[in-house]
């Protein structure tokens, strides 16, 4: 998970939505491709953040 979030470049948009202890926010991204001449859709996805006693403690990717 850790090398899927941190090759993701991605920018944090304004949709956000607290239901405790889950924290949803949404992201928006290009995917990296291999080939520099093929340009990637833009992705939508959600983050959602566990958190037990003011600590996060899962991240959960969700498509």
């Amino acid at each position: 998970m850790e090398q899927e979030l941190l090759g993701k470049d991605f920018k944090i948009r304004s949709s956000w939505s607290f239901n405790l202890p889950f924290v949803s926010i949404g992201i928006k991204y290009y995917p990296k491709t291999v080939n520099q001449e093929i340009q990637s859709n833009l992705k939508h996805e959600q983050m959602k953040f566990k958190f037990e006693n003011n600590k996060i403690i899962g991240i959960i990717l969700e498509s």
